[in-house]
């Protein structure tokens, strides 16, 4: 598996798990009921679980990739083909993040609140991102 496929791997990953715990959240604490406030909180956590969990998550991914293969696992440079899975991964996250967005303001056009509608576009937006690294991966498996 080369560095960006473990890039894509982790990423992807962290977009479940994020994914989990909030939709957890909604459903044990009956998130949407807190307020904009503390849903904003709540999401500027999660963004910063993101950011950790992709740095500490690559760091751990290419040490035990290191080990298992014998050799280390470097950044190679990129090429044609990475800047092609990479527009048509983008390209896919795009959609579904303007997917997202679209919903959002459609739920303000029914007539949510903010808090449930926060919570829609920050999910299309997570979703978005589990789109494009999950993209990224199956490209440079098939091509």
């Amino acid at each position: 598996m080369t560095f960006k496929e473990l890039n894509a791997v982790v990423s992807l990953l962290g977009s479940i798990i994020a994914g989990i715990w909030l939709a957890n959240d909604l459903m044990a604490a009956g998130g949407l009921e807190a307020g904009v406030s503390a849903a904003a909180v709540k999401l500027l956590w999660v963004i910063g679980f993101l950011v950790i969990f992709n740095i500490v998550g690559m760091i751990l991914a290419v040490i035990l990739a290191s080990i298992l293969r014998g050799e280390e696992v470097k950044d190679e440079a990129t090429d044609e083909r990475d800047r092609l899975v990479s527009a048509k991964a983008l390209g896919n996250g795009y959609l579904v993040a303007s997917i997202g967005m679209l919903g959002t303001l459609v739920a303000f056009a029914m007539g949510w609140e903010a808090t449930p509608a926060i919570h829609v576009l920050f999910g299309g937006a997570l979703l978005a991102g589990a789109i494009e690294a999950g993209s990224r991966l199956v490209y440079y498996r098939i091509g």
